[in-house]
């Protein structure tokens, strides 16, 4: 509801010492919610608010959310480093030996075939580097390595030349895997 002045000026003469215009223009100009007068309960867990609205967390620092849907600002530690941009590197030296470890697997492919499988329970998960062969394949065989397939959930390795083998053909295929 908007009063005009005629009717502000009306009921300020009806009741004595009223100066409603002044009482209106402070209700105005009156901010929503001072600082500081809200607490924790008073909000609803449904509030759809801001990130800007929420205590400030330090560089480098990621919001975490509990299993009871908390949120906590928490530096990260251990073998990554995160940037103010969201982006995480590997920190210099922090892949080791003691936690992570190459392993060769081995594929023999026969005369007259062209494909090899091996699976290995210790691979599952694991992360395969680029299939070779040992020197003395690569000199008794004009192969080529045309795909390989590692399925991680199984472990299984698959390589497939481009021709039958025309000699017993080995493929190494290193395999990094948690130590």
């Amino acid at each position: 509801m908007t009063l005009t002045e005629t009717q502000i000026d009306e009921l300020n003469h009806m009741i004595p010492g009223l100066e409603l215009g002044t009482i209106l223009a402070g209700l105005q100009s009156a901010p929503g919610v001072s600082a500081g007068s809200i607490v924790d309960s008073q909000i609803s867990p449904t509030a759809a608010i801001e990130l800007s609205k929420l205590a400030h967390g330090t560089d480098g620092q990621i919001i975490i959310v509990a299993s009871n849907g908390a949120l906590s600002f928490v530096t990260p530690t251990g073998d990554v480093i995160p940037t103010d941009a969201g982006l995480f590197t590997i920190g210099a030296n922090t892949v080791t030996a003691p936690k992570a470890k190459y392993v060769t697997r081995t594929l023999t492919i026969a005369i007259g075939a062209k494909t090899a499988t091996v699976t290995n329970a210790a691979d599952i998960n694991g992360i395969p580097s680029t299939p070779y062969f040992n020197s003395a394949t690569l000199d008794a065989t004009g192969n080529e390595i045309v795909s390989f397939q590692f399925i991680p959930s199984t472990g299984q390795i698959i390589a497939t030349l481009n021709a039958n083998a025309t000699a017993t053909v080995t493929v190494n295929v290193p395999i990094l895997q948690a130590a």
